[in-house]
């Protein structure tokens, strides 16, 4: 059974990113295009380890400014404009709870099971 939501907490404030909505889902991956400015692609391809930093922000910034509008209200600058050392609470915060959620999400969408997972 897939789970309805998770909760995670960024600087003490709790947050709530519910299963996306087909919009939302194709909403973050055009997010992540706009904001790769055109050369997500490109980026995706790269082995450098900087490049993939700046995927990471990008996934996480496009993700949460759809699917946790509150974050970025309670925030009070984009993601873009947060100090790399405030970026790192949300980084921690996003990898522990929200990325296997949409890991989740995204492998029923290619119809993986739990049980395969498990393996």
């Amino acid at each position: 059974m897939l789970q309805e939501e998770v909760k995670f907490v960024v600087k003490g404030h709790e947050y709530t990113v519910k299963f996306p909505t087909v919009g939302q889902y194709y909403g973050i991956e055009a997010l992540k295009q706009s904001l790769g400015r055109g050369n997500y692609n490109m980026m995706v391809q790269s082995p450098l380890r900087s490049v993939q930093d700046a995927l990471d922000m990008i996934d996480i910034e496009a993700t949460l400014t759809i699917m946790c509008p509150d974050l970025i209200k309670d925030l009070k600058v984009p993601i873009t404009e947060l100090d790399i050392r405030d970026y790192l609470d949300v980084k921690t915060a996003y990898l522990k709870q929200v990325a296997p959620f949409f890991k989740s999400v995204n492998d029923a969408l290619h119809g993986i099971t739990d049980a395969e997972n498990v393996k």
